[in-house]
């Protein structure tokens, strides 16, 4: 059966904020069998399915939240909440203004983030958080560009700056050197100077320096430029210097009727300069350079006059000739180099030959051979035409890169980018990548020559996306030793952020000592007991022979049949030991040939024998027969085992007859037993 009364508010809660459109409401069957019928309500988003339950299930839990087809708007009901009971049984429950809380959180947009918008709503004591949706793309960098200085210029040495690009949004601090831009030579600047400098002049062209020292044009007619030299402490630097400024003096008579050829020497045979001949101005003059000449090596002059606004002649002038070759490159025949083929020779408007070097692998030496026109004079002249900038990149490359940004569609997956490039591309590479792992960004590809290796070209701005990239890596690694375990931290993380994924930390095994079989990985071992051999292999361990006992003789101590002294064998002790009246025995001990701390004792072996090697008897006083020193014994333990042989040698205080034992007396001897 229906639970007619839930049914009742949520109809109630739907109608409270309806609208103008009509929209069905169905619902599901559920476990019971029963449907809710067909239902509408002028709302303006959809509402939900209503669980029938007659008896509530105990246990309710909130478990999730879900966006409707809807806007979102606080005051619609446009969003719905799971409520799950601990019988399995759900409700899906439409939230209004009456019954939750709407919270909405807004980003703007910035030059790398798009922006947008997230609801949050409490209902029941709980917050539920709805996922981010965008709002719109990202703004995109406003760069401009900014000179900084990277060297400043002083008073004699020049300065440089580089071209930055800076972007001029308040939210963003992208900034990085321009791309391609040639760093930037800042002028020195020159000495400063005081009050007290001192100011002179030089002649410069058609200038000379007169009585009064101050600079004057040699031809009126023409301008002309001088040098002012100060000189004095500079202000700046505090040192003696000397600045030397070219400066322009302009001409100081005004030409109005032209000038005119009045005389010219015998040896000018330019049809241009000859007597008679009138020309408007002076830059009309052939150039001195430019004057045929009868013979090349012979000066030559003419002499012109200058008419002034008043008809008159305001100024005569000379002007010599210097002998000259008039050159001429005919031909491209005239260019000589080794590495011709590199070279392109053309003839420009003025008939000049251009030469161009073809390749940007090196500068290539050339000598042009030049001919004078008018003799057989040929002058050679060394040039060198520096290596041009038409590099050789990957082109089909570079365009498919170029149309990935074209296209400005869906990003391009960072590996997909480099994998298009290729990774151990020796001619192409990503370069400046703002994307992350968490935000899209932009990559460039930068190309280099394939001739000479130097950057040629870069395609900025390909959109790109980028994951995590994890990678398991070691990390506070502890070296296991025979002494204890190791460890180390297996790490998975991300190694493009630095993300950690998992960390795990990983036990090493001890190392086994040189005297075990074998070590677990919780460190217990098992000992060599058999052998001072290493681990069976053929390296002797750390071992030593260790008498223990009281070391007393008894009466089966004598002689063998050769005449050596022997200790009586009376019975072996619980470890295999040979003892000689009981007290007297050996044990061989090994130990870790590495960390000499751990000691192992091998089990019982008749491989150990024990032999007096000799006996002093005691002194005695001569006239009481009475001990008055002690001799000695001195006892010898040997080990046996293939080729190897321990032993060990004791030597200790010794009394052969029976002693008063209310006396006190030291070392071996027979007390009144007999023992």
């Amino acid at each position: 059966m229906m639970n007619k009364k839930r049914l009742a508010a949520l109809a109630m809660s739907a109608v409270m904020a309806a609208g103008t459109v009509s929209i069905p409401v169905n619902a599901a069957d559920f476990s019971d069998g029963a449907a809710v019928q067909e239902a509408t309500a002028e709302a303006e988003t959809l509402t939900v399915d209503v669980v029938e339950d007659e008896t509530p299930a105990v246990g309710a839990e909130l478990v999730s939240i879900s966006e409707e087809e809807g806007s979102w708007d606080v005051s619609k009901p446009s969003v719905a909440i799971i409520k799950k009971y601990s019988d399995g049984t759900s409700d899906r429950i439409v939230l209004t203004n009456e019954n939750a809380t709407f919270t909405k959180e807004e980003g703007a947009a910035t030059c790398t983030e798009a922006g947008w918008y997230r609801w949050s709503v409490k209902y029941e004591g709980k917050t539920f958080v709805s996922e981010k949706k965008e709002t719109g793309a990202p703004l995109g960098h406003d760069f401009k560009e900014e000179l900084r200085v990277v060297k400043p210029a002083t008073c004699t040495e020049a300065g440089s700056a580089e071209v930055w690009e800076v972007c001029q949004r308040s939210t963003c601090k992208e900034e990085h050197k321009k791309a391609d831009a040639e760093p930037i030579t800042l002028p020195e600047t020159g000495h400063k100077f005081g009050t007290d400098a001192v100011v002179t002049y030089e002649k410069g062209k058609n200038t000379v320096i007169n009585s009064d020292g101050k600079p004057e044009l040699v031809i009126a007619t023409e301008d002309g430029t001088y040098f002012e030299v100060t000189t004095g402490t500079c202000t700046v630097c505090h040192e003696k210097a000397t600045n030397r400024v070219e400066k322009n003096l302009e001409a100081s008579v005004t030409i109005e009727n032209g000038l005119k050829i009045i005389e010219v020497s015998e040896n000018i045979a330019d049809e241009d300069i000859k007597v008679g001949n009138t020309f408007k101005t002076v830059s009309e003059l052939p150039k001195s350079e430019d004057i045929a000449l009868n013979n090349c090596t012979k000066d030559a002059y003419y002499i012109y006059e200058v008419y002034g606004t008043d008809g008159e002649v305001a100024d005569t002038v000379k002007v010599d000739v210097k002998a000259h070759h008039m050159l001429e490159a005919l031909s491209a025949d005239s260019v000589k180099s080794e590495d011709k083929n590199l070279l392109t020779v053309k003839k420009n408007a003025d008939g000049e030959l251009v030469v161009m070097n073809t390749t940007c692998l090196k500068d290539v030496k050339y000598t042009i051979e030049r001919k004078c026109t008018r003799c057989d004079y040929v002058s050679k002249e060394e040039k060198v035409a520096p290596k041009s900038d038409n590099h050789v990149v990957d082109s089909t490359l570079k365009k498919d890169i170029q149309d990935l940004v074209d296209a400005a569609g869906k990003p391009t997956d960072y590996d997909a980018l480099i994998a298009m490039v290729g990774a151990n591309n020796k001619y192409a590479k990503v370069v400046n990548v703002t994307a992350t792992c968490d935000n899209n960004g932009t990559a460039d590809v930068e190309f280099l020559c394939k001739l000479c290796g130097e950057k040629a070209a870069t395609v900025s701005g390909v959109k790109v996306s980028m994951n995590h990239k994890y990678v398991t890596k070691s990390e506070n690694k502890v070296e296991a030793t025979c002494q204890a375990a190791g460890s180390y931290d297996s790490v998975t993380a991300c190694e493009r952020c630095g993300k950690e994924k998992s960390r795990k930390t990983i036990t090493i095994q001890r190392l086994t000592h040189t005297n075990e079989k074998s070590t677990e990985l919780n460190g217990t071992g098992k000992d060599i007991k058999d052998s001072i051999f290493a681990n069976d292999k053929k390296t002797v361990s750390d071992a030593t022979i260790k008498f223990v006992g009281s070391l007393v003789f008894g009466q089966n101590s004598g002689k063998d049949e050769a005449g050596n002294i022997t200790i009586g064998e009376n019975y072996t002790d619980e470890d295999g030991n040979v003892i000689t009246s009981g007290t007297v025995s050996a044990v061989v001990i090994t130990d870790c040939a590495v960390c000499h701390t751990h000691q192992v004792k091998l089990n019982p072996s008749d491989k150990l024998t024990i032999k007096v090697k000799a006996v002093t008897e005691e002194t005695k006083d001569i006239v009481t027969g009475k001990a008055t020193a002690p001799g000695s014994i001195t006892l010898v333990a040997t080990y046996t085992e293939g080729n190897q042989t321990l032993t060990k040698e004791i030597t200790l205080p010794y009394y052969s007859k029976a002693m008063d034992t209310t006396v006190g007396y030291t070392g071996l001897h027979k007390d009144v037993d007999g023992v």
